[in-house]
């Protein structure tokens, strides 16, 4: 976490703060993010739905308060958008590390 005099930045923000690097947006619906939080935390499915829901409208409101940017919506920053919704972590890994592989070969050759 490092502090920019409007906040704390946390890693979700970088990507439009910082330039280079690879950037790479793991895009999942809202009940796919429930239902993860709800094996991971033991708790109800509608509670989970209620909290992933409130953290992302608090989330874009305050990212375009702080930082002007649309979270989840303005996309133009990343190199990569990988659909996680039908993909384990280990197809989730191989999909990034593959793009990384792609894009340093283009800015190596």
């Amino acid at each position: 976490v490092a502090s920019r005099g409007l906040g704390d930045v946390y890693k979700r923000q970088l990507p439009w703060l910082v330039e280079g690097g690879v950037k790479i947006w793991l895009a999942g619906s809202r009940e796919n993010s429930a239902q993860r939080m709800t094996t991971r935390d033991n708790l109800e499915k509608n509670t989970t739905m209620k909290i992933v829901q409130k953290r992302y409208e608090e989330n874009k409101i305050i990212y375009k308060a702080l930082y002007g940017f649309e979270f989840g919506e303005d996309l133009s920053v990343f190199d990569k958008t990988i659909e996680t919704d039908n993909l384990d972590a280990g197809q989730v890994l191989e999909i990034a590390k593959l793009t990384v592989r792609e894009l340093f070969e283009i800015k190596t050759t």
